[in-house]
């Protein structure tokens, strides 16, 4: 990506970027450059030098897609935190965004003024999945995960779990909002919706679900004000750009 490259993102349009962090890791010293002395610091406290890389990456890349975005160079953004600690740029930009990343790969959703939440996880055994989903899942989650046969239940479990941490990343709230609180969908082959929201019964007409693929071995979610019915996928230049509009 060059500095000079300027991304066009229209009106009630989110953008999301699926991120080969593995692959950016080869081209690492532009995307370390644009970090502040903040993240430098940050990033120099992970033990493991793969995990070190992969973070830098990560949030190299954030940085030159939001400034191509809004035409300025990547090393002169502030960030900050909202009250519920959710990334914010600093300032009045109405740009707003979303970080997921899991093993080697990231998803960063951008929209201008439409929040939103975005979650990534790799497919992988987790152990005792009833114990588990008792931990975190509401009691409608739980009954419809025991529903799935054992084949499916791991991928439905992930689908579960992607869902409702992209949508509390939406709400910036964090655990500040118990994840029993609310149920998703998460049978095989049911489009991902929200469904209930404790204290809230019209969350689920505000809010839309987009569940996805980005790559092999993982599986993502959208959290989205309900402004969008069409979810569009399209190649691009880091590989996808998923738009809604």
């Amino acid at each position: 990506m060059r500095q000079e490259d300027v991304f066009d993102l229209p009106a009630r349009s989110v953008h999301v970027w699926s991120l080969d962090l593995d692959l950016e890791r080869l081209c690492l010293a532009p995307l370390a450059a644009a970090l502040s002395s903040d993240e430098r610091a940050r990033a120099r406290r992970f033990v493991s030098l793969l995990d070190r890389e992969r973070w830098v990456a990560a949030h190299g890349l954030v940085r030159r897609i939001l400034s191509g975005y809004l035409g300025v160079f990547a090393d002169s953004l502030w960030f900050e935190r909202a009250a519920g600690g959710k990334p914010r740029l600093a300032g009045t930009r109405s740009l707003r965004f979303n970080l997921a990343h899991a093993g080697g790969r990231a998803l960063l959703a951008v929209s201008h003024g439409i929040e939103l939440g975005v979650d990534l996880e790799e497919v992988k055994d987790v152990g005792e999945l009833p114990c588990l989903a008792a931990t975190c899942f509401s009691r409608a989650e739980q009954v419809a995960l025991a529903a799935v046969s054992g084949q499916e239940r791991l991928a439905c479990f992930f689908a579960a779990w992607t869902r409702k941490e992209a949508f509390l990343k939406l709400l910036g709230s964090g655990l500040a909002r118990p994840l029993s609180s609310f149920d998703v969908s998460l049978a095989p082959g049911e489009p991902a919706r929200l469904l209930r929201v404790a204290g809230d019964p019209f969350a689920p007409a505000r809010v839309a679900l987009h569940a996805f693929t980005p790559a092999g071995g993982f599986v993502a979610a959208l959290a989205v004000e309900r402004t969008a019915v069409v979810v569009h996928r399209h190649g691009g230049a880091l590989s996808m750009l998923l738009s809604v509009a």
